[in-house]
């Protein structure tokens, strides 16, 4: 396999996984109680993709 298909795929991964990510979070009961590391989980995977 190339190393731009890796690339690639690496990169796609969380834009594919970003309204899973988002439901998840939404969803979770531990982001109303420390809503501080949410966001900075949140701002974590919005960053990493």
């Amino acid at each position: 396999m190339t190393p731009w298909l890796i690339a690639v795929g690496v990169s796609l991964l969380p834009l594919l996984l970003g309204g899973r990510i988002a439901s998840a979070l939404a969803g979770a009961r531990w982001t109303r109680e420390h809503p501080r590391a949410a966001l900075a989980l949140w701002q974590t995977l919005s960053l990493a993709s």
